[in-house]
């Protein structure tokens, strides 16, 4: 398995190089990974802030409801 911070690294790259190319279908991908990753509570929500906004951009309605779930889980909504 890939060293975590390896990992975090090449995901930190893949979403510069999203914001840059505005990819909004990786930029979803790579903040779902990072939230999934994440050990910090603020940290995540974050990542899962920013996964809900690109799900609502691509209409991904079921995607958008469940990470909406899990953001009221960590009573961010």
């Amino acid at each position: 398995m890939l060293n975590p911070l390896l990992y975090r690294e090449n995901l930190n790259k893949k979403m510069i190089k999203y914001h840059i190319s505005g990819n909004t279908k990786g930029l979803l991908e790579s903040y779902i990974q990072a939230s999934n990753i994440s050990e910090n509570t603020n940290e995540k929500a974050f990542f899962l802030t920013q996964s809900y906004v690109f799900s609502l951009e691509l209409g991904k309605s079921e995607l958008s409801e469940y990470i909406f779930k899990q953001l009221r889980e960590l009573k961010r909504i």
